[in-house]
């Protein structure tokens, strides 16, 4: 089991991935068009995933490299993380007839990916106290 908790937001963070990426292939045709959704709940959305995707990444690549350098992790977060985003949109381009690549959808995952790496270090406490507490 101890190896499985060193390993955790490694596993977490590539199941979230997968997550954000099949969510933002599949088809959700039907559903844009309901009254539970308002004008520009898709932005949110993209925000709110790639805030979680960029503090899960700090926190695994906190797990795999305990020497790094907080600015180089800092980088490393926004230089993949915005990477993902883009190669995400150019997916739905190429890949999908029923999803298209939306500049607005990119800035709004830019955005939270910048919110989640200047709250990453406030979380990254409450993340790990709430693992040592577990051990």
């Amino acid at each position: 089991m101890k190896v499985l908790g060193t390993y955790l937001f490694r596993i977490g963070f590539a199941l979230y991935a997968t997550l954000i990426a099949a969510l933002s292939l599949i088809n959700f045709e039907s559903t844009a068009s309901s009254s539970l959704f308002f004008d520009g709940f898709d932005k949110v959305v993209h925000f709110c995933f790639y805030l979680g995707f960029s503090v899960l990444l700090a926190q695994a690549f906190i797990e795999g490299f305990k020497e790094v350098n907080k600015v180089t992790l800092r980088f490393w977060v926004i230089v993949y993380s915005l990477f993902y985003g883009g190669m995400i949109e150019f997916a739905q381009m190429w890949l999908t007839t029923y999803r298209k690549a939306d500049w607005n959808d990119f800035y709004a995952n830019a955005l939270g990916v910048a919110v989640g790496v200047v709250l990453h270090p406030y979380l990254s406490r409450v993340l790990l106290n709430a693992k040592s507490r577990n051990n």
